[in-house]
C-alpha cells in the first residue's frame, strides 16, 4: 500500500510544478482542456476503437486534472495486458491499486461516459490535450530556465546545457511514438505478446547494434553510389539504347562490373564501421543485457581503464 501511495502521488507534483511555472509568469491559469479530458476518457470506457486512436498520443502526463492522470493510467495498463476496458474494470483496477479515491471516486469515473456525445473526433480532442501538455511543459521549462539565469551562482553554460536537454526531452517524449505504434499494431493483429526491444533482448541485441551501425554509414555509401553512377560515360547508355538492350540487361552486364572498385569501397566501410561499434555499444547497451553486447573493443577499454588491468587488457 505504501507503493501505491507514493506512485499516486507523483501526477499531482508534476501537475502542481505546471501550475506554478504559469502563476510564476503573471499569475494565468496553465493551458488546459479539462472538458476534452473528461470526453476522451469517457470515450476509452466506452469504446475500443477509441482506445487505439488515443493511447499512443496521450500519456499520464498530458492530463491536467490529476484525477485523470490516474484514470489513464489505469486504461494504459489495462490496454497494455489486454483486458477489456470498461467502467467496471477500471474501477477495479483504480480499486486493487489504492487509487480509486485520488481518482475522484467510483461516482466521477462512472459520469464520464455521460461527458461523450460521440467518440468520432476522439483523436482530434486527444490531439489538443496533447498540444496544452506540450505548452505546459514549455512555460515550466522556460520558468525554469529564467530562475536559472537570474542566479548569478549558476554558470551560464550549465544553464544552457539543462535548457537544451529539456527542451529535447520534451520533444522525444511526444513525437518519439513509431515504437509504440508498431507494437500496438502488431498486437492488434492477433500477436498479443509482442514487443519491439531488440537493445533490451540478449538473444537479438548484437542484431539491434549491428543494424545501427549499418544505417550509420549508410549515407555515406548512398553517396559514393551516387558518384559511382555519375561516373559511367553518357555514351554507354546512348550505345545501349541504340542497340536496343533492356535496360536490366544493360546494369546486370555493363554498369554493375564497371561499379565494382565502388562495391569493393563500400564494403569495406560497412565493414569498418560494423567492426567499428564500441561508440554504438556504449550508448545504447554499455555491454548488457548481462554480457549480451559486449564487443572486444568494450573488454579491452574496461579493462585497461575500469579495473586498471593493463595485463589482461593488452592481452
Amino acid at each position: 500500500m505504501e507503493n501505491n501511495q507514493d506512485r499516486s502521488r507523483s501526477p499531482i507534483k508534476r501537475t502542481n510544478r505546471a501550475a506554478s511555472a504559469a502563476q510564476e509568469l503573471g499569475g494565468k491559469v496553465p493551458p488546459q482542456a479539462v472538458d476534452l479530458e473528461q470526453a476522451v476518457l469517457g470515450a476509452m470506457m466506452l469504446e475500443k476503437n477509441a482506445v487505439t486512436e488515443t493511447i499512443d498520443i496521450l500519456s499520464q502526463e498530458s492530463f491536467y486534472d490529476p484525477k485523470h492522470q490516474y484514470i489513464f493510467g489505469v486504461i494504459k495498463d489495462l490496454f497494455g495486458t489486454s483486458k477489456p476496458i470498461d467502467i467496471l474494470t477500471v474501477i477495479d483496477k483504480l480499486k486493487r491499486n489504492g487509487e480509486l479515491e485520488a481518482a475522484g471516486g467510483a461516482a466521477y469515473v462512472s459520469q464520464l461516459t455521460s461527458r461523450v456525445a460521440s467518440t468520432a473526433h476522439v483523436e482530434f480532442h486527444a490531439r489538443i490535450i496533447s498540444e496544452k501538455h506540450i505548452k505546459r511543459e514549455l512555460i515550466r521549462m522556460c520558468t525554469e530556465v529564467m530562475r536559472d539565469a537570474f542566479d548569478d551562482t549558476n554558470d551560464v553554460f550549465d544553464v544552457l546545457n539543462k535548457a537544451e536537454g529539456d527542451l529535447f526531452k520534451i520533444a522525444e517524449n511526444n513525437m518519439g511514438k513509431a515504437v509504440d505504434v508498431m507494437q500496438n499494431v502488431v498486437r492488434e493483429g492477433g500477436w498479443t505478446t509482442f514487443t519491439f526491444d531488440p537493445l533490451n533482448n540478449a538473444e537479438i541485441v548484437i542484431f539491434g547494434i549491428l543494424i545501427a551501425g549499418v544505417w550509420q554509414g549508410s549515407g555515406f555509401v548512398m553517396v559514393l553510389m551516387l558518384a559511382g553512377m555519375r561516373g559511367i560515360d553518357e555514351d554507354v547508355w546512348k550505345a545501349s539504347r541504340v542497340e536496343g538492350i533492356p535496360a536490366w540487361k544493360t546494369y546486370l552486364f555493363i554498369v554493375i562490373p564497371m561499379m565494382r572498385p565502388v562495391f569493393v569501397t563500400a564494403l569495406v566501410i560497412i565493414s569498418a564501421g560494423i567492426i567499428k561499434v564500441y561508440d554504438l555499444v556504449v550508448a545504447q547497451t554499455s555491454g548488457g543485457p548481462g554480457i549480451a553486447s559486449q564487443v572486444p573493443a568494450l573488454y579491452v577499454i574496461d579493462k585497461m581503464f575500469g579495473s586498471q588491468n593493463l595485463g589482461l587488457g593488452f592481452a
